[in-house]
């Protein structure tokens, strides 16, 4: 049974008749409740299937990326949403997408982003150009990460700046170099409040 708040003007919470209130991110709104149906057309299985992989893959962004630095940046959609929205529909075949784009503000991100896999303490070095182009700055957070798109499993390096041009990201064995992509998210901050994000600076790792 729905609920109509702070009286007949206020927000509506749950089911009336045939419309459904909720909220997300404060705003109060209203859509229409649909009969939950089962339907299974090849798309659709094929659109399931592309929204459980980027999910998978979003979930370990969650903490180390989107919460603390990616929500505070954006105002009416969260970074998971975000981050499944720009990569759902990038290709049919969504095991083989190369550079997810993970964030994409005004931040400049750097450029000659490089990766070395060292097959003997399974670390990749990753390194990139620190010039900072339009309003960048050389304490800017800067976080590298890896992705193998077979397994979907995202692993991350220590948290550093821009100007350091290098991060180690550790505990990757058996890397094949085709299965993974590697980005940097650079973040400026002001005080805790983060004011600007990266765009997207990501490779495909098959040169490693």
């Amino acid at each position: 049974m729905g609920k109509i708040n702070s009286g007949i003007l206020g927000p509506v919470s749950g089911r009336i008749g045939g419309v459904v209130g909720a909220r997300w991110k404060g705003r109060a709104y209203l859509r229409s409740y649909v009969v939950p149906g089962k339907s299974e057309t090849d798309l659709q299985l094929a659109q399931r299937a592309r929204f459980a992989y980027v999910v998978a893959s979003a979930k370990y962004f969650v903490g180390r990326v989107f919460n603390p630095y990616y929500d505070k940046f954006l105002s009416t959609v969260s970074g998971f949403n975000r981050y499944c929205s720009n990569n759902i529909p990038k290709s049919p075949d969504y095991t083989a997408i190369p550079n997810y784009t993970v964030t994409d503000g005004p931040l400049y991100p750097g450029s000659a982003l490089e990766g070395t896999y060292d097959t003997s303490d399974g670390a990749i070095e990753v390194t990139w150009g620190a010039e900072l182009g339009i309003d960048g700055a050389d304490t800017d957070v800067a976080i590298a990460w890896a992705r193998n798109r077979v397994t979907n499993q995202v692993w991350f390096s220590a948290d550093g700046t821009r100007v350091d041009a290098a991060a180690s990201i550790t505990g990757i064995a058996g890397l094949t170099a085709a299965d993974h992509d590697l980005g940097v998210f650079f973040a400026k901050l002001s005080g805790l409040l983060v004011v600007k994000i990266s765009r997207n600076l990501s490779a495909d790792a098959s040169a490693l």
